[in-house]
């Protein structure tokens, strides 16, 4: 995509840095895996998949500070992004890098196998939160399947679901029985954490078999990208 234009002045303040995306501002945090997450995005451009999404909106499940949101924005301005993250600093955050992009819809919210809420975990690290059935109140959230998510927002097409929630996606898959959601959705770009979760891998496999629908499977650098033909 050659419509991005990068500036990067690199001024820091409060513990972050301060960078320019068409001349909008993105803030990152120092000390953070977020400069990484932004070199894989911007540089490395991860989400330039050659494939021209259908009609439907974007979910961004896992959507962190915003930047996979706000680089699908751009890539794709014609279209709605629900911009979804359970962590009440990233979501913060989130807000704040995606307040110019007037389709983003931006959502305090965790993706669970159950309509709800969920508690986010403690971790040290900002990209790696995940969530459980327990917990905190404080840390609760507000939790949505993607069919709960559907009738919330009135969502008639998924072009695109990106999912990166951290090992949540052994719930996703487990959605399977309750599955509507895949008859409304064309493309899935998601990354399976083996490391958070056994039998991930497989799980994965059977929930693809399950979905009585042809499919084309492409690896990304970390990611999986589904592509429903039918």
């Amino acid at each position: 995509m050659n419509n991005i234009k990068l500036f990067i002045a690199w001024r820091k303040h409060k513990g972050e840095t301060k960078l320019f995306i068409n001349e909008q501002p993105l803030w990152l945090r120092n000390n953070s895996s977020d400069l990484v997450v932004f070199k894989d995005i911007f540089i490395d451009k991860e989400f330039d998949f050659q494939y021209q999404l259908e009609a439907g909106i974007i979910i961004d499940a896992g959507a962190n500070i915003g930047l996979a949101s706000i680089y699908l924005s751009l890539k794709y301005p014609e279209k709605k992004i629900y911009a979804i993250e359970p962590d009440k600093s990233n979501f913060e955050l989130l807000e704040k890098n995606c307040k110019a992009y007037a389709n983003i819809e931006k959502i305090n919210a965790a993706i669970s196998n159950s309509d709800g809420f969920s508690y986010v975990e403690l971790t040290n690290d900002y990209w790696a939160i995940r969530t459980s059935k327990s917990g905190d109140e404080e840390r609760r959230v507000k939790a949505f399947t993607i069919n709960g998510l559907i009738k919330e927002f009135d969502i008639k097409r998924i072009a695109l679901l990106k999912v990166d929630i951290e090992g949540g996606e052994a719930e996703l898959l487990e959605e399977k029985s309750s599955n509507e959601w895949l008859s409304v959705t064309t493309s899935i770009l998601i990354e399976i954490h083996n490391n958070l979760i056994d039998g991930i891998s497989n799980s994965f496999v059977e929930f693809l078999s399950e979905t009585n629908r042809a499919f084309e499977l492409y690896p990304t650098k970390e990611k999986f990208l589904i592509i429903f033909k039918s």
